[in-house]
Order: C-alpha cells, then structure tokens, then sequence
C-alpha cells in the first residue's frame, strides 16, 4: 500500500490522489514518463522507526544525501554536462525535497520516503512506503524508479484459510501488513441423535454434511478470489480437513495455493494470520532460490541465460530478456543512446545498434531495472554478494529466445530471435 503525500508547496504540479493506494504499475509508469530534457531529482529515505527511532538520526542521513546531490550537481556543472538553466532546477528540486522533509511525517505505518521532482517542468511527486528503502538520491534526465519497481514486484496479496471438519475462518492479508477477517463459519453438527435414527444412517448423514461443508469453504473461496484473482492462498488446518478441501477445489484455485500450514481453529484470527505469512515468506524465499540455480545452471550450459552487466543490457534492448536478477545495492555509471533507447555501459560516443548519440545515465543498472518493469520482465532483487561470480546480474532468456546465448567473459553462442529494442518514449 502507498499514500500519495502533498507536494511541499502549491504550484509544484503535483498529483494529489489523497488515501492508500497500492503501488501499482500506472504511478511507475506515470513519474517514468518524466523523463525528457530536464533534471529530475530522485530520491530515497529509508525512515522506519525500528531502525531509526531518534528523527534526528533520519535527518542527518537526508543532510548527507542532499549534500551528496549537490556536489554531484556542480561536479556535472565543472564538467559542462548541464547548463546553467539545469543547475538551477537541480538546485531548487534539493531545496524543495529539504521543504517537504521538514513537515511532519507519521512513522507508524510509513517506513520509507520516494520523492521525485522536476522543477523545471513544475513536477513533484511524494510517495509514503510501507516498506523500507535503501537511501538514495539521483540527479539526471529520467526518474530513477528502480526501487519502486522492485518494492511493487515483491508486493502481494493473500487470502489466509483456516478450514477443519465444521468451522472456517477467511482472512484477507496485504504485503505491508493490513489484514481483515471476513468469514467466520460454524458448521458444527448437532450433538443429539434422533432415537428415530439409526446409527448407521446417522453416520451417513454425518459425512454428507462434512461433503457439504467442504464444498461451502471452497464456493466461498472461489467467490473471494473472483473479487481478488490476483491472491495467493494459503491453506491452514489439520492435514486431513486440508486434503479433504482441495479435493473439493478447480484445477484453478489449487494453481493459486502458495503453501499449506497445519493450524487448529481454535487459534486466533492474528495466529492466523501469522502462520500465513510465514508460509508466504518461505514461498518466496524458495522462489528466489530456484531462480539463481536456474540462472547458474543455464549460465554454465548456455540453455538461455546471460550473466554481466553488458550481456544484460544487450537482451534488454533486445526484448529477449524474461527474468531479471540482480543484487539490491548494485550500481555503476553507463549510458542512454538518444536515438533509440538502447542502454550501455559507455557513458558517451556513438550507440551500438543504431549510431545514435549516447548520453550518460548516473546508475545504468537503476535505468535497466525501470525499463524491464515497464516492459514485464520479472524482477528479483537479491542480497549482495548472491550473484557476485556472476558480475551481481543475470537474466533468464524468454523461451522463445532460448538458443545459445553470450554471456560476458565466454561464449556460448548467441540469442536469436526478435531485435526490437526499446523505443525513446518507454525508457
């Protein structure tokens, strides 16, 4: 979830849509249609109060980071990178970021800070994070995203089901920490037996209401995911009320099923919820796992993966690319080609594919990053040092794709397929 903050004084441009929203592709796309001729500011704080309880803490940081931005600034100035109209929007985008930071800023449920400005062209943009961020500042011609991207990759939403032989509970669960219960049902069988029934049948009875329960929770749970179709799902519950469940599941909601957990319903709804969370977090974790043995694997046999930063740019700009990986703290200088879009490791001369004008670019892996959210590429950050012998990124290949690839340092062929790259306006 995302509040969209007040821009730091009127006139600014800013966008107020008021309330939570999730961080959904349209605002990434919305700050990333920024880019064009004049600077724009980025930047990161992380202010969750776990970490920084004191906010005088988290204000040294974001002096550090304007600083920071500054020096950069008149370093691009020294250098000729920028006029003197560019310098200046830089400058009053930093004094403008320093403004909104000295409002007042509820830590309870924010634990981190994205603003982007562009002064030049009445722009700003404040979004309040439920989740952490690495701090960052990035001043340059394009909206450094990247975080955004990733935090909205990693974000979800589940639905939690407790199930036994005569009761369920339904909880709705969202990544940054909201929850709401909304089923509770007791289908408890009677306690009495009618002398008029036999045993036998009784026990008959007994079971088809057990059916019929089961086919209930699973009508219901089809209905919430009708209204949710995104959601994961996790099952708690004894293990045989589970099997009895799925076997009452379509093919389809069993797709949906991140995990199972054993849990008695006499537990409370937060135990519920809980115990949920940790299967997702252990879903995910296994996830991210598998996907660095694939891309180590096909890497080694050259099944339709590259690793390295220039290898990775090259199934960018190609449209080849179907996953991306890369390690959270990773960065270095590279280019942008005017012309075409196309993303390099150089930071000026000619573009590779079409001889267009390369522009530098602060944090190409940044850029890289944007550009395969914004074209569905899936997206995984991971800790330093994860993929350091593979230059701290790698990509898996699209299927239709997956000849011999190049990785950088050895060959292993090469990718063919569509050549396509990136049109000026999707960077």
């Amino acid at each position: 979830m995302i509040e969209m903050a007040p821009a730091p004084h009127a006139g600014r441009g800013n966008t107020e849509m008021g309330g939570r929203h999730m961080l959904e592709t349209s605002v990434i796309r919305s700050i990333s249609a920024w880019a064009g001729g004049a600077p724009i500011t980025s930047f990161y704080l992380d202010v969750d109060g776990r970490r920084s309880p004191r906010w005088p803490d988290v204000e040294l940081r974001a002096g550090h980071l304007l600083r920071l931005a500054r020096q950069r600034a008149h370093a691009r100035d020294q250098l000729g990178a920028g006029s003197a109209a560019s310098g200046a929007s830089a400058e009053a985008d930093l004094a403008g970021i320093e403004r909104w930071l000295g409002h007042d800023l509820d830590r309870s449920k924010v634990r981190g800070v994205a603003l982007f400005s562009c002064t030049a062209e009445g722009r700003f943009e404040s979004l309040l994070l439920p989740e952490p961020v690495r701090d960052q500042v990035v001043v340059d011609l394009e909206p450094d995203v990247a975080q955004l991207c990733l935090l909205s990759s990693a974000s979800w939403r589940a639905i939690a089901l407790g199930v036994d032989r005569e009761r369920w509970r339904m909880m709705r669960l969202e990544e940054d920490g909201e929850e709401e219960e909304i089923d509770v049902v007791d289908d408890r069988l009677p306690h009495g037996i009618d002398v008029d029934i036999e045993l036998a049948g009784f026990g008959h009875h007994d079971e088809e209401l057990v059916r019929e329960h089961y086919h209930r929770v699973a009508r219901s749970l089809e209905e919430e995911l009708r209204r949710r179709p995104e959601a994961r799902v996790v099952l708690c519950g004894p293990q045989e009320s589970l099997r009895e469940l799925e076997a009452h599941l379509p093919e389809r909601v069993r797709a949906q099923v991140a995990g199972r957990a054993h849990l008695e319903l006499d537990a409370a709804p937060a135990e519920l919820a809980r115990c949920a969370r940790e299967v997702l977090e252990a879903a995910d974790a296994d996830r991210r796992s598998a996907m660095v043995a694939e891309l180590r694997g096909r890497v080694a046999t050259g099944g339709g993966a590259v690793a390295g930063i220039d290898a990775c740019l090259a199934v960018l700009g190609t449209a080849q690319a179907e996953s991306l990986l890369v390690e959270r703290t990773f960065e270095m200088p590279g280019g942008r080609c005017e012309g075409c879009g196309l993303l390099v490791t150089a930071t000026a001369g000619a573009c590779p594919r079409c001889g267009g004008h390369v522009r530098p670019v602060e944090n190409v892996v940044d850029a890289a990053v944007g550009d395969a959210y914004l074209h569905d590429v899936t997206l995984v950050a991971l800790p330093d040092g994860e993929l350091a012998d593979l230059g701290r990124i790698g990509a898996l290949v699209a299927a239709w794709a997956r000849t011999e690839v190049r990785t950088e340092g050895h060959t292993e062929g090469h990718a063919e397929g569509r050549t396509e790259g990136l049109e000026p306006s999707d960077a």
